[in-house]
C-alpha cells in the first residue's frame, strides 16, 4: 500500500534495455506508457540502446517525438487555419450531416483498422515507418471530422432559410495563424519528424558534409581495381536522412556480400567502431 501511494505521489522511471529491438520499441513505449497513464502514475521511459546494429536508436528517437505532447498545439493551429475552408466546403456540400457522433465512431474505426493487418500477422503494432503513416493519417481524419461537424452545425442553425454565411480569411487572421505556426515549428525544429527538418539539421550541424566525405573515401577504396579485399572505415556520423544501414565486420554478412559483388571484390568488411 505504501509502495503504491509513493508511486502515485512521486515519479516512476522505467529503464528498458534494447538490443536490436527496432520493431519492439514503438509498441513498448505505447503499451507501457498507456498502462502507467491509466494507473495515474507520473512516469518516464528510459530506453538504453545496448549497441544495437539495426535501427533501434532511430526507433527510440521516433517514439520520443511521437509522444511529445506540445506537437498538439501545431495540429490545433492548422485546424483553425483550415476551418474557414472547411466551413465553406460544408456549406456547398449536398450532404445532410445528420449523425456527427456516428460519423466520429465510424471514422475512428477506420483509423483503428489500420493496425489490424500487423496485429493479425505479427502480433504487434508494426514497424516504425508504418506507425508514422498511421500517426499522420490521424490529422486527415481530424480534418474530415471537423468538416462533418461544421456541416452539422450549419444545418442546425440555418435549417430554415439555408442562408449559411460564407467564411473569409482576413489578413490579420492569416498573419496571426501563420506567425503562430512558424513560431511553433521553429521552437520544435529539433523534434519534428519531417524529412525537410532532418535534412536542414544534418546540413546545419555539418553531419551531412562529414558523411559525404567519408562516403567518397569508401567509394575510392571500392573502385580501386588493385584492392581485392576492401577494408572500410566505419561512418563516424549517421545523419538519419542519409544513413539507413551499413555493412558489418563479417564478410559473410549478406550486406557485405552484396557490396562485394557490386564492386567486383573478393570480400568487403567494415571495421568495428
Amino acid at each position: 500500500m505504501e509502495t503504491s501511494e509513493s508511486l502515485r505521489t512521486g515519479r516512476l522511471s522505467v529503464v528498458l534495455p534494447a538490443y536490436n529491438e527496432e520493431e519492439s520499441v514503438p509498441l513498448a513505449a505505447d503499451v507501457i506508457g498507456d498502462l502507467l497513464t491509466q494507473a495515474g502514475i507520473d512516469h518516464e521511459l528510459i530506453f538504453v540502446n545496448d549497441g544495437s546494429r539495426d535501427h533501434t536508436w532511430r526507433a527510440i528517437q521516433e517514439a520520443a517525438v511521437q509522444f511529445w505532447k506540445p506537437r498538439t498545439v501545431l495540429v490545433v493551429l492548422a485546424l483553425v487555419f483550415l476551418a474557414p475552408v472547411l466551413w465553406n466546403a460544408a456549406a456547398a456540400a449536398r450532404i445532410r450531416f445528420r449523425w456527427p457522433l456516428f460519423f466520429l465512431v465510424l471514422t475512428f474505426g477506420l483509423y483503428a483498422a489500420q493496425f489490424c493487418p500487423t496485429w493479425y500477422a505479427l502480433k504487434q503494432a508494426g514497424p516504425a515507418r508504418l506507425l508514422d503513416i498511421i500517426f499522420y493519417s490521424a490529422f486527415f481524419w481530424m480534418a474530415v471530422n471537423l468538416f462533418y461537424f461544421l456541416g452539422w452545425l450549419q444545418r442546425r442553425l440555418w435549417a430554415e432559410n439555408g442562408a449559411v454565411p460564407q467564411a473569409r480569411y482576413s489578413l490579420g487572421f492569416v498573419a496571426a495563424v501563420a506567425a503562430a505556426l512558424a513560431l511553433g515549428c521553429f521552437a520544435l525544429r529539433d523534434t519534428l519528424n519531417f524529412s525537410s527538418v532532418q535534412a536542414l539539421n544534418a546540413v546545419r550541424t555539418e553531419q551531412a558534409q562529414l558523411y559525404h566525405s567519408e562516403f567518397c573515401a569508401r567509394v575510392e577504396v571500392l573502385e580501386d581495381a588493385a584492392v581485392a579485399d576492401a577494408v572500410l572505415q566505419p561512418y563516424s556520423v549517421h545523419p538519419r536522412i542519409l544513413y539507413f544501414d551499413d555493412a558489418t565486420p563479417d564478410a559473410a554478412n549478406w550486406r557485405n556480400e552484396a557490396m562485394a559483388d557490386y564492386y567486383g571484390k573478393h570480400s568487403v568488411i567494415v571495421l568495428p567502431r
